[in-house]
């Protein structure tokens, strides 16, 4: 498969798990701010006592909620998800506009490695951890100095794999940077990677076929 979704995000706020418990907290903060003033008023400490622990009782309840319960869940999507990105070995088609990589200065993959259900670790939140694959990210320079960005998705890990014989083409043309492409395709080891390089070579020069 050579065909990915695009997605398209969308600048507006978002009412995710963050913004709801800032919002619990802001509101019962304020709530309880009041309360103090009235209780004090009618010499009612011992309630104000009560109902100090039960605030704090219950936003450590909602907040353990949210945070294990965004384990199983998947992120809201800040976007849509609407039409396609198609790879071929000498064109990227997005949407039914093809755009010729020989008319293309370089193509870069500044993300390629997010995909549906991967697990986001990287700070404390009470938001959904699970991703919905959306965060991947191709770059199309031209020769008088446009940009194109565009994200798509990844339904599993590795998928970009997939079209490891456009990537190839696209590296071969000078569209494509060595380093990306042999990241994109895991390939690691120093004698893999030199095994790789004359597979390139093989290629280029007809005496082997992708």
């Amino acid at each position: 498969m050579n065909s990915f979704k695009i997605y398209t995000p969308q600048r507006k706020a978002f009412f995710t798990n963050d913004i709801k418990m800032l919002l619990i907290a802001i509101g019962g903060s304020l709530s309880l701010f009041f309360l103090i003033i009235v209780l004090k008023q009618h010499d009612l400490s011992w309630f104000l006592v009560v109902l100090s622990i039960f605030f704090v009782f219950a936003f450590f309840v909602l907040s353990l909620y949210y945070a294990f319960s965004g384990l199983y869940k998947n992120k809201v999507l800040e976007g849509t998800i609407e039409g396609d990105i198609t790879f071929e070995g000498d064109r990227i088609i997005v949407n039914n506009k093809e755009y010729l990589v020989s008319a293309l200065k370089k193509i870069s993959f500044t993300c390629f490695d997010d995909y549906v259900d991967r697990m986001d670790t990287s700070r404390h939140t009470f938001n959904n951890r699970k991703s919905n694959g959306v965060d991947n990210i191709i770059e199309l320079y031209f020769e008088d100095g446009k940009k194109l960005a565009y994200n798509f998705q990844l339904i599993k890990r590795y998928q970009l794999r997939d079209i490891r014989e456009q990537l190839i083409n696209y590296h071969n043309t000078g569209k494509l940077h060595f380093l990306q492409l042999i990241a994109i395709l895991g390939i690691e080891d120093y004698n893999a990677i030199q095994n790789f390089k004359e597979t390139i070579k093989q290629i280029i020069h007809g005496t082997k076929s992708i």
